[in-house]
């Protein structure tokens, strides 16, 4: 009798259960992960800036889809809550041999990039990210996201062409006083890449530690904002912190501005609404072997 409801409960489990699980492997061991099979009817709650509470968007449920085993490009919901999200840090793809550690040869990009999309990554922006966090939202599988510190010229010249090929989009954080500058992004190259589907935020006005010279917060954080927001045909909603170093002050300065997110460095993939003002970006250094890159999309 004991092994024929073992038996029976066995089989109701994997009946039951079998499609919410099928990609565990592949998402991971996050709790937020998995698939909604139940979809709610009614509208969650999101409080707005004023600290009133405001309906969500008409869709908002509508949107989520139920995947199914053996499509890697479906899109699932995820959050709200933490999630797992690779993001990703450059600053210089260089078709020339590497002039520092912070700069990739282009040979080893297109390597990389290939190997996102061999194995399944599909690239989301930042307020996607911020979103699925704070509200939940429907993401790619395997997300990652993909960013360039600076608004340096090679990122349109040698990074833009690899990541179409793969059909591959980033997020770039131009320092907004070298718009016009010499060997950096100009207006009209980022306005090609806004229209190619890339994100723009900012990585401040003049590229100042914010932490060491705080009377510069109001020209780094808000008038950079501004003058990008004046020169290109999208909105400034995310911010890059200079040499990654940010105080409770700053990050503050970022929230009341406007902007929806703040970009810092570590070395984690697990964001959390905690996080939205200092989310933790891996950076891809000249030396970045091919296994290393690997462990920068891992769990660990």
């Amino acid at each position: 009798m004991r092994a024929k409801i073992c038996i029976f409960l066995v089989m109701a489990f994997a009946f039951s259960g079998c499609i919410g699980i099928i990609n565990l492997g592949e998402i991971g061991i996050n709790k937020n992960f998995g698939v909604k099979t139940i979809i709610p009817t009614t509208k969650p709650m999101m409080a707005t800036q004023d600290g009133t509470n405001a309906s969500a968007d008409e869709d908002v449920h509508d949107e989520k889809m139920i995947i199914t085993p053996g499509n890697d490009n479906q899109l699932q919901w995820q959050g709200p809550g933490e999630i797992f999200v690779p993001i990703l840090l450059y600053h210089h793809i260089l078709e020339h041999e590497v002039e520092n550690i912070y700069s990739v040869n282009v040979s080893s990009f297109r390597e990389q990039m290939s190997y996102l999309k061999e194995n399944g990554y599909s690239t989301i922006n930042t307020q996607q990210l911020a979103k699925a966090i704070t509200e939940g939202a429907n993401l790619p599988q395997k997300p990652v996201l993909i960013t360039f510190d600076d608004g340096n010229e090679n990122i349109y010249l040698n990074a833009y062409p690899v990541m179409k090929e793969f059909d591959l989009t980033g997020t770039v954080y131009p320092i907004a006083n070298r718009l016009t500058a010499g060997g950096f992004l100009s207006v009209d190259q980022l306005n090609e890449l806004i229209i190619g589907g890339w994100e723009v935020g900012s990585h401040g006005y003049t590229h100042v530690d914010l932490v060491e010279y705080p009377d510069a917060l109001r020209n780094e954080i808000g008038e950079s904002k501004k003058k990008l927001e004046e020169k290109l045909e999208t909105g400034i909603l995310t911010f890059a912190y200079s040499f990654g170093k940010a105080s409770a002050v700053t990050k503050d300065w970022v929230k009341r501005v406007g902007y929806f997110s703040g970009m810092g460095l570590g070395i984690q993939n697990f964001h959390s609404e905690k996080d939205i003002w200092y989310l933790s970006r891996r950076q891809v250094n000249s030396d970045t072997t091919p296994l290393e890159f690997i462990q920068l999309l891992s769990y660990n």
